[in-house]
């Protein structure tokens, strides 16, 4: 069983005073196709406050389950939606966040969530554009206000002089730069497809996990080893 984000659900439906999807947007299970699956044969589950459901790919029309849990009051439309949404089998080449969303700035976890969701929507265009807007907005916080004004291409140019970032590093962020203007800029000689999507996606999980992931878990192992050294101090005196 697997967790879907409630951004999946295009659409809800009032089912027996409870919110439940009308259909869902993933991968299939079976054969990867990007389709909408709308959930059929549903029933509740009142010891477990939830709702069982089934679909089929409307691809290769094999079977996949889908379970809704907590659904919201449906005769309260500020309560639409649920506590949790899974599906079985595990839908296939699903891109899930390599960083929290509460450990960044939270117009910065939006944009990286709009490269995850067009991605695995299979909007390759619309993932290019939204992994460039991720990168200037993650540029943008490492560098303040002072630069706030300049290109991309300047604002990059200066980020190592604000943040010790290895030079591979910045060769991937002007990479990605470059496959953001292909998404962002009509050509039908340029369009970008899933392998291109692929890649920008890639690399902004590289620079994420580099600025956040990386630069935490040195700082925790050099906490450690700090307490380490006064324990030990601690026990020659």
């Amino acid at each position: 069983m697997y967790e879907l984000s409630l951004s999946t659900v295009p659409s809800w439906q009032n089912w027996n005073n409870m919110w439940v999807p009308v259909c869902v947007d993933t991968s299939c299970p079976h054969c990867g196709r990007i389709v909408t699956l709308p959930l059929e044969t549903l029933m509740h589950d009142p010891n477990r406050n939830s709702v069982s459901a089934s679909s089929r790919c409307p691809g290769c029309r094999k079977k996949c389950h889908l379970w809704l849990v907590e659904p919201g009051d449906g005769r309260d439309t500020s309560k639409r939606g649920s506590g949790h949404l899974a599906i079985y089998p595990q839908p296939r080449a699903l891109r899930q966040p390599i960083v929290a969303a509460d450990r960044i700035n939270p117009a910065l976890a939006r944009a990286y969530q709009s490269c995850l969701e067009a991605y695995n929507a299979g909007l390759w265009a619309a993932c290019a554009t939204s992994c460039r807007r991720t990168l200037e907005g993650l540029v943008k916080i490492l560098l303040g206000q002072e630069h706030s004004r300049d290109s991309l291409v300047e604002q990059l140019r200066a980020l190592p002089e604000k943040v010790n970032l290895a030079e591979p590093l910045m060769t991937l962020a002007d990479n990605l730069r470059k496959g953001g203007n292909i998404g962002a800029h009509f050509d039908l000689e340029k369009e970008p497809n899933q392998p291109v999507a692929q890649a920008m996606v890639d690399l902004i999980d590289y620079i994420l996990e580099y600025v956040y992931v990386l630069k935490d878990k040195a700082s925790d192992l050099e906490e450690r080893i700090d307490a380490l050294g006064k324990q030990q101090e601690s026990k020659q005196v």
